[in-house]
């Protein structure tokens, strides 16, 4: 039985014309999208009729890096699953070659069934959030936000090419609110974000893993819901997760979907968002935007990533990393930053919460993909860790200590 090269339909990224198979040889040949900036950095594809074989698979690299070789791309591996939503395993061998510049994979044991998914990060899949989001309805501490309907969705982005041949479908914007309702009393105002740049998969496992955390039944996620109203959006880009897209949107194809923000009429989808977020945000306290670094930096300098320092009103959050088992899987961001979402929620376009803004995050895991899922969910329960420890400590307009001062969360 002949290989089948393909791209599937929620989150493949491959240049199918420029990809070929030669069973004799048992090697796939795959063109990655130039989706970005002329380079690609996620890609994604399926096999179909691997079953017993040890198929060679070539990721063609030019472009990458400038057109030059680098050993950071054993890095840039990725990894394969029987299924999309897992579990996905690494290759036995990870070689690097040129001539042209490719990454070479390849397996010592034969597959044991017939289809396969390539993801150079695991995906995460546009059909997996929005289960996602029908799972988070149920809980008793989840409402709609102002102008969500009961389904959670504010919007609905008409159906679109994502520009490489590929209609994306329509797709519901969803934005829903996090709180023990039965508190009356004061609370501060969070958001958290992701999507932003749909190929950058990791960033959603931690986002998902941040919101089960704040839905469950531990006492630092009860003392959360306590002190907070945290707004969420699940999906601030879902037609380029689904299209394959890694920074960009379909109806922005040639723009960093994270540097448009200021930028009026650029994207029907961002200014959708930012109305939204406007009515929604005045005055927040906490944002986190859930991204992932395409390469590991090293932990030296992401142990200098992870302390804010003296940037703009983020005073003393520095210690609170402390506790991190591994820093180089979380990444801080101040709010100087003005060119992005962080920068259009915190520090501008009428959103600027001068003072009274405590601490601002923007959170980007660490996406060596070995660090993997495990890892990546850590990094996002972390992040709510950290949030209570902030709060009882008081870093937010609302305390969350008992009247003799004591701290919970060390």
């Amino acid at each position: 039985m002949a290989i089948v090269l393909s791209e599937p339909l929620d989150g493949g990224s491959i240049d199918l014309a420029s990809s070929s198979v030669d069973d004799g040889a048992g090697l796939i040949t795959v063109q990655p999208r130039f989706t970005f900036n002329s380079r690609w950095w996620w890609t994604c594809f399926h096999m179909v009729g691997v079953d017993g074989l040890t198929p060679t698979v070539d990721l063609l690299a030019t472009n990458l890096f400038n057109n030059t070789a680098s050993a950071n791309l054993n890095a840039r591996h990725g990894a394969w699953a029987y299924d999309p939503d897992g579990p996905w395993f690494d290759w036995t061998s990870v070689t690097q070659q040129s001539s042209p510049y490719r990454i070479r994979l390849a397996n010592a044991a034969p597959f044991d069934q017939d289809a396969v998914y390539y993801a150079y990060y695991p995906m995460y899949t546009w059909a997996r959030v929005e289960a996602d989001v029908l799972g988070w309805a149920m809980s008793e501490y989840v409402r709609p936000a102002s102008g969500s309907a009961a389904d959670l969705s504010f919007d609905t982005l008409p159906s679109i090419s994502n520009g490489q041949g590929r209609i994306c479908p329509d797709a519901k914007l969803y934005a829903f609110e996090v709180s023990d309702w039965s508190v009356s009393a004061a609370k501060n105002l969070g958001a958290v974000t992701s999507g932003n740049h749909p190929g950058e998969t990791p960033g959603h496992y931690a986002f998902a893993a941040f919101v089960d955390f704040l839905l469950s039944d531990d006492l630092r996620a009860a003392f959360i819901r306590k002190h907070w109203r945290i707004v969420v959006y699940p999906e601030i880009n879902p037609q380029g997760r689904y299209g394959g897209l890694f920074r960009s949107a379909p109806d922005a194809p040639t723009s960093d979907f994270n540097r448009i923000w200021e930028d009026p009429g650029t994207s029907d989808t961002c200014d959708t968002l930012k109305a939204s977020f406007q009515n929604l945000l005045p005055g927040v306290n906490f944002f986190a935007d859930f991204h992932c670094y395409n390469f590991d930096y090293g932990q030296s300098s992401n142990y200098r990533d992870a302390t804010v320092g003296d940037e703009k009103n983020n005073e003393g959050w520095t210690d609170l990393y402390r506790e991190f088992e591994t820093p180089h899987a979380l990444m801080v961001f101040g709010p100087e930053v003005s060119g992005n979402l962080r920068g259009h929620i915190v520090g501008s376009s009428g959103l600027d919460v001068g003072d009274s803004l405590k601490a601002v995050l923007g959170i980007e895991i660490g996406s060596s993909r070995n660090y993997g899922i495990a890892e990546y969910e850590r990094c996002g329960r972390r992040v709510a860790y950290n949030l209570a420890y902030a709060t009882e400590r008081g870093f937010f307009p609302v305390a969350g200590r008992d009247l003799g001062g004591r701290r919970y969360f060390r």
